[in-house]
């Protein structure tokens, strides 16, 4: 089961959530035997878990084989990379929410004011 508080931790990449939800629904497997089963160290799942690393990608193939998919490879990517494989620049994507622009704003294609005499 996926808690409120780690729905809310989801803002960069989700898949330590989704690994912990199939850990959840695994019990009584501890995480030292998944470890074992996905060939890890048990200190690594640890960190996987609490985002304090992120595994390599042959290991992120090995969970998503593990777990039937339930924790996909690209559920490792953050934003950015995800956005890079799609093509998309995250960093200048606008915001759909965004405040409109300024209508005194002067537009890209507008002239200097002329000085009549």
């Amino acid at each position: 089961m996926i808690h409120e508080s780690e729905l809310n931790c989801m803002t960069d990449y989700d898949a330590p959530v989704l690994l912990r939800a199939f850990l959840d629904s695994k019990k009584p497997l501890t995480q030292a035997a998944a470890a074992e089963q996905i060939g890890i160290v048990p200190s690594a799942l640890t960190a996987y878990l609490k985002r304090t690393q992120r595994p390599r990608s042959d290991i992120r193939q090995r969970i998503a084989k593990w777990s039937d998919g339930a924790v996909p490879e690209a559920a490792w990517l953050t934003a950015k990379e995800q956005g890079a494989v799609d093509g998309v620049d995250v960093a200048v994507t606008p915001d759909p929410v965004a405040e409109p622009p300024d209508a005194e704003a002067p537009s890209k294609n507008s002239q200097p004011p002329v000085a009549l005499d």
